[in-house]
Parts: structure tokens; C-alpha cells; sequence
């Protein structure tokens, strides 16, 4: 995935012209000394960002090391889709807070929260779900489990598409 910004010129812009360019998020630094260095402003010192692909929106002004440390996160994670998804759902303020704990706290992406603590279980209470006779092991209303699991706050989920985001809470 590629993350992107579009860093422009605020002189251009207050002068009525819109300049800037499109950037890898992780170039930065570089995005911005080129469209200040080639505005067409004789005094350009200011810049902004305009726009986002790939990347959480963090505003017209973010801080340089904030976007430089959500892009490399995103560089490095197995899910970026997933990431962006949990990173948004909290809004810029905490951005860079919920990229950090993504990898610890991310589950995986399922069909539906019933089929993610279906599977879960399965997994951790494999024995005693075995030990039960068929019968009411397969009467599980794993529907209820599973909004027993969100509204305790032990998972949290974000429908994205026709799947939903699985995240652990604790």
C-alpha cells in the first residue's frame, strides 16, 4: 500500500494559487523542501497538507515526526487496510497512539464477531467444548456470545466493507 500526502505551498495558496505535489508519506521532509524551494512565491515558508491516500487524515498540519512515525508503522504492518480503519476510528488526536498498539491489539479481520469468538473459543476452551456432548455444543448461540463480548468492552470491532475488524481491548 502506498501512503501518500499532497503538500502544497501555503504563500502559493494565500496568493491565490493552488501548488504543491503529491509525496510518499514517509518523504516528508523531502515533500516539503521541494515545493517550497520550486513555488512560484519568491517567500515560501509555510506549507500544508491538503489531502491524504493510504494514510490517516491528520489535518492540514500535522507534526513532521507524527506522519514520518505513522508512515513507517504502516510500512511495517500485515494489515495496513485494517490499520487505517482502527487509526481513523479515533480521529487524528490519537493517531499515532492507536498505530503503536495496532499490531498488540488487532485480532483479525472475519466474516462477523460471531464467527471471530466462535473461533476463539474453539481455540482456547477447545477441551471443555469437546468434553460437551454434541448436542449442546452445536446449540451455542455464538450470536449472543459474541454481543455478550462487545457490550463487556473486551473486544471492539469496526465493520469495514462486508467484514469486520476484530480488536482486543485489554
Amino acid at each position: 500500500m502506498d501512503s501518500r500526502i499532497w503538500i502544497g505551498c501555503l504563500a502559493s495558496y494565500n496568493s491565490g494559487t493552488l501548488f504543491g505535489k503529491w509525496f510518499p508519506a514517509s518523504d516528508i521532509r523531502e515533500g516539503i523542501a521541494e515545493v517550497l524551494n520550486t513555488s512560484p512565491e519568491h517567500i515560501a515558508e509555510e506549507w500544508f497538507i491538503a489531502d491524504y491516500d493510504s494514510f490517516p487524515n491528520l489535518g492540514e498540519n500535522p507534526s513532521i515526526e507524527t506522519v514520518e512515525r505513522l508512515a513507517e508503522l504502516l510500512a511495517k504492518c500485515h494489515d495496513p487496510e485494517a490499520m487505517l480503519a482502527y487509526v481513523s476510528a479515533e480521529g487524528r488526536d490519537y493517531a499515532l497512539e492507536r498505530a503503536e498498539a495496532f499490531e498488540e491489539r488487532y485480532r483479525g479481520r472475519f466474516d462477523s464477531v460471531e464467527d471471530y469468538v466462535s473461533e476463539m473459543c474453539e481455540e482456547v476452551f477447545a477441551p471443555a467444548l469437546n468434553a460437551l456432548p454434541e448436542l449442546l455444543r452445536y446449540a451455542i448461540d455464538w450470536k449472543s456470545v459474541a454481543r455478550d463480548f462487545e457490550c463487556s468492552g473486551d473486544i471492539e470491532t469496526i465493520r469495514e466493507g462486508g467484514s469486520v475488524l476484530v480488536f482486543d481491548t485489554h
